[in-house]
C-alpha cells in the first residue's frame, strides 16, 4: 500500500447526486401536500367566519326588533356585493353595528342579502354565500338556519332561514 493515497472505499464519504435529488423530490412532495391542506383549512375558516358574523347580525336584528317592533330599519331587501354597498340601507338604533357586520361579512364573501318575501316588518332573513362550499348560509327570524345550494330559479330560497322561509 502506498502512504498518502486513499483507497476507493475511504474516499466515498458523501451522497450521490441521485440520492440528493430523491431527497429533494420527497421534500417537495411533502411540502405541496402540507400547503394544500393549509389552503383547505383557510377556506373552511373563512366559511366559519361568515356563519359566525351572520349569527351576530341575527342578534343585532333581534335587538332592533325588541326595541322598535320591526326589522325594517335593518332590512334593505337587496343584495350587497361590496363593502361600499353597506353604507346605505341601514337605519335605526343598530345601524352602525349592522353596517360594521355587513362590511365584515363582505370581506370574506361576495354576496349578502337581508330581507324576506313573507313579512318585512315581523320577519327577516339573512343570506350570505359561502365561497368554500359553493352554497349559501341562510339564517332567519325564526332562529332556523341552513346551507342551501344555489338554484337558478330561486327555488332554494324556501329552506329554513332563507328568503321565502325566514
Amino acid at each position: 500500500m502506498m502512504h498518502g493515497m486513499y483507497s476507493r472505499e475511504e474516499s466515498k464519504k458523501g451522497f450521490t447526486l441521485i440520492e440528493l435529488l430523491v431527497v429533494i423530490a420527497i421534500i417537495g412532495l411533502l411540502s405541496s401536500v402540507v400547503l394544500a391542506s393549509v389552503n383547505a383549512a383557510r377556506v373552511k375558516a373563512k366559511d366559519a367566519a361568515i356563519k359566525s358574523q351572520v349569527r351576530q347580525l341575527v342578534t343585532v336584528m333581534a335587538l332592533e326588533y325588541s326595541e322598535t317592533g320591526t326589522y325594517t330599519n335593518l332590512e334593505s331587501g337587496t343584495w350587497r356585493y361590496t363593502a361600499a354597498d353597506c353604507n346605505s340601507g341601514f337605519s335605526g338604533n343598530y345601524a352602525v353595528s349592522a353596517k360594521n357586520m355587513c362590511v365584515a361579512i363582505l370581506s370574506n364573501t361576495d354576496r349578502l342579502f337581508t330581507g324576506n318575501a313573507v313579512d318585512p316588518i315581523g320577519k327577516f332573513s339573512i343570506m350570505a354565500s359561502l365561497p368554500g362550499k359553493g352554497t349559501y348560509f341562510c339564517s332567519g327570524s325564526s332562529g332556523a338556519s341552513s346551507d342551501v345550494e344555489p338554484a337558478p330559479n330561486g327555488s332554494g330560497w324556501a329552506n329554513a332561514g332563507c328568503y321565502s322561509n325566514p
